[in-house]
């Protein structure tokens, strides 16, 4: 039986995209607010970041290990399924007030899940957009574009709904809301003989080994990291910091990671109009640059508005890159080393901000948030001047045109 809209597939994988994005867009906002409210402690909240990112980094390689053992649609139903118990169970733990140990335990298992069901979305990104004629720097761009805006809308309504109501009455909300990602989960699961991925026999060692041997595979994948120590750190632990020490509301917390939201998805919407005639590397040095501004913003906290803009014009290289960086990957890894191979830089990038989130949140308490965000300034300065004096002299560093 053919396929009456082709497009259809890849609307559905967008669509669980949207949705999922946005109640882990709101939780890891309201999630440590509500922790840095009930306990008053940056190192509790760091704690809770720690058990959000410390999934990815095994959670990420397993999902491509179950991407190749039972398929791409399987694996996103079995996940989402067991994320709508998860969510409940926070609800249960919040509502009880239960010590910040058990919030943990349930973002833990949350991020877990969503891990493996992430690099199990991705790896059906370029079937998809193949079967709809679209190009995948388009599909990716359109991706990043429809996560740019569950970064706007989820915590800003989470933001917004903390303000009047109790943070589990918005989580109940959030469980509603992934009944959703359930439903079209289990539609794609039912319409997988147009999305069955061939399967081989590489493993987790035979994948290292393929991206040990491919200098630009790896070097992109290398300098790509360190853009990560505050990727996460962001909206777990600096900007509930950033409120609480000005005494703003959830509200103007909601509002910044709307607007960080908004830049990431103007970037994405560039990326996917404009991609194929951006280098990797540009993307990569832009990023690093706009990582250095956006930290400013917490020396000028009575300007509201100069802050959001900021934000807002920092969160666009990172909708670019986020796209740029899907797509160098799986242009630059063969299908069969696909899967794992996504797995394997996502679990990279976990353990980059896992560690991270808690030095972050244990210099906020022993130090304080100042001194935190000039430590953080100047790692990505270094950082930058490194890689750029590596793309200076190629042939002296043989660096490979990325």
């Amino acid at each position: 039986m053919a396929l009456k809209n082709k497009k259809l597939p890849l609307l559905r994988l967008l669509s669980i995209e949207a949705l999922s994005s946005f109640v882990h867009e709101a939780l890891m906002l309201l999630v440590p607010w509500y922790v840095i409210r009930t306990t008053g402690s940056a190192l509790w909240t760091a704690a809770v970041g720690f058990a959000i990112m410390l999934p990815y980094i095994f959670g990420s390689t397993s999902g491509g290990v179950l991407v190749e053992k039972n398929g791409a649609t399987k694996t996103i139903l079995i996940s989402e399924s067991l994320q709508v118990a998860v969510l409940l169970m926070l609800a249960s733990f919040m509502f009880n007030a239960s010590h910040t140990i058990f919030i943990c335990l349930a973002m833990f298992l949350s991020a877990f899940l969503n891990a493996q069901s992430r690099v199990a979305r991705t790896s059906l990104m370029p079937i998809y957009s193949r079967l709809a004629k679209r190009t995948l720097q388009s599909a990716n761009g359109a991706r990043e574009a429809i996560i740019g805006v569950s970064a706007i809308l989820g915590p800003l309504c989470a933001g917004v709904l903390a303000a009047f109501e109790e943070e589990t009455f918005v989580v109940n909300i959030l469980v509603l809301v992934y009944l959703g990602v359930f439903t079209l989960a289990l539609s794609a699961y039912q319409k997988r003989e147009y999305s069955r991925i061939e399967k081989s026999k590489i493993n987790i060692k035979k994948s290292w080994r393929y991206i040990s041997k491919r200098i630009t595979l790896r070097r992109g994948m290398l300098f790509s990291l360190p853009l990560f120590i505050v990727n996460f750190s962001w909206e777990s632990v600096l900007l509930p910091s950033y409120i609480k020490t000005n005494n703003f509301d959830t509200i103007f917390l909601g509002a910044l990671g709307a607007a960080y939201g908004l830049g990431i998805l103007s970037g994405a919407l560039l990326y996917a109009f404009k991609g194929q005639n951006l280098k990797f590397k540009t993307a990569l040095i832009l990023n690093y640059l706009a990582s250095i501004t956006v930290l400013f913003i917490f020396f000028i906290p009575g300007y509201k508005f100069l802050v959001l803009g900021t934000v807002v014009l920092c969160g666009v290289p990172l909708g670019v890159f986020n796209a740029a960086a899907v797509t160098f990957v799986l242009t630059y890894t063969k299908d069969a080393f696909r899967n794992i191979t996504l797995g394997l830089f996502a679990s990279m990038c976990a353990l980059v901000e896992c560690v991270s989130v808690v030095l972050i949140g244990i210099s906020i308490d022993v130090k304080d948030l100042g001194f935190t965000v000039l430590m953080l300034m100047g790692v990505f300065a270094f950082i930058l001047l490194f890689v750029l004096a590596l793309y200076k002299d190629r042939r002296k560093n043989s660096m490979i045109k990325l």
